[in-house]
């Protein structure tokens, strides 16, 4: 009786721990994948503003042009 208690209790730690483990792989996926698309997503917005910008510029730059 006590054996297969303890036996069954040690089974129950170790797939606990196998769960833990796959948790934690699953929890480093999502960090790196979420960290990736982050910086996607900045570069992308870096590049559109810059262009906003130079359109913005040019634009000014024309209207001072025909100004004079």
């Amino acid at each position: 009786m006590s054996r297969s208690r303890k036996s069954t209790k040690n089974n129950y730690l170790i797939n606990n721990k196998k769960k833990k483990k796959n948790y934690k792989k699953i929890l480093h996926f999502l960090i790196i994948s979420s960290s990736a698309i982050m910086i996607k997503v900045f570069k992308y917005a870096v590049r559109y503003y810059s262009l906003q910008n130079s359109y913005r510029f040019f634009e000014i730059n024309f209207y001072l042009e025909r100004c004079r």
